[in-house]
């Protein structure tokens, strides 16, 4: 959600995202370079298909846990352009790509939603999509994950061992040939002190 909010704040959407509370005492366990592809891919369509002045809210509920194991629902929600019915229908397949008020301002392979898809189903969860055209889309991710309580101590020595490998000073060639993506990639780097070529 960082990653993206400086461009939605350059396209002066309203951005709503839940206040999450860091846990130090607890480890979980996530495909976390999946996690983020995943996510990306369905806040950047959010963010490309709503208008400026426009909304896009993030949501996350836990639908089920016991001691080990949890389930959340993360859904994104946005009142951009929406989808037709027909097109819902093949949403998730690749190259899959519906023309609307949008489609000549932003550029796209139609791999986004369907390499989204893929992660989720990859880590045992799943995606599915409500849509209106003219109104919006919603898409609600099923996010299972295990989890396990960890000392304080333990928490102690991995904080460290973040700070230990700092990023801050480094030179960082970045390659991107998405411009929103370049624009977000280069602010976090810089965030953490990097030098962004």
């Amino acid at each position: 959600m960082d990653m993206i909010k400086p461009a939605m704040e350059e396209k002066n959407i309203t951005f709503i995202t839940p206040s999450l509370e860091k846990i130090k005492t607890i480890e979980y366990y996530v495909d976390v370079l999946k996690s983020q592809r995943m996510l990306m891919n369905i806040l950047n369509n959010a963010y490309k298909f709503t208008g400026k002045g426009g909304h896009v809210t993030v949501s996350i509920n836990n639908v089920t846990h016991d001691d080990t194991t949890s389930t959340d629902e993360i859904a994104i929600e946005d009142d951009g352009c929406g989808m037709s019915e027909e097109f819902l229908g093949r949403i998730f397949t690749s190259f899959a790509q519906e023309e609307n008020i949008y489609s000549s301002e932003v550029p796209g392979t139609g791999l986004g939603l369907a390499l989204a898809r893929e992660n989720a189903r990859a880590m045992g969860g799943d995606i599915r999509v409500e849509s209106k055209l003219g109104v919006g889309s919603k898409f609600i991710i099923t996010f299972p994950y295990k989890y396990r309580t960890v000392s304080e101590e333990s928490c102690e020595k991995r904080r460290k061992a973040r700070e230990a490998s700092d990023l801050g000073g480094k030179n960082i060639l970045l390659c991107e040939d998405n411009e929103i993506n370049a624009v977000i990639g280069e602010r976090l780097l810089e965030k953490e002190g990097c030098i962004v070529t």
